[in-house]
């Protein structure tokens, strides 16, 4: 995952985290890479804190664009088009 905006041949930092969904508290493999100045920046502390609080796995994320999109009743048939 990048975290920030990282331009042409800017040095990046890589960075392993561990990294879990704010939903269901699974683990998701692999690191972070951001750009050296973010990473030296005042804000990147709190860049990181909020992108770990809201973080969502693939099926949590799935699921929340379903149900908004469907209503709150998410279930197997919901990605069916409605008729």
């Amino acid at each position: 995952m990048i975290l920030g905006i990282i331009s042409g041949d800017e040095p990046v930092v890589r960075l392993n985290l561990n990294i879990r969904c704010s939903n269901c508290k699974k683990s998701v493999p692999g690191g972070m890479t951001v750009s050296r100045r973010h990473h030296d920046s005042d804000g990147f502390g709190a860049d990181l804190r909020e992108f770990m609080e809201g973080y969502l796995c693939g099926t949590c994320r799935d699921k929340e664009r379903i149900a908004k999109r469907y209503g709150s009743q998410a279930h197997a048939g919901a990605a069916a088009k409605p008729e």
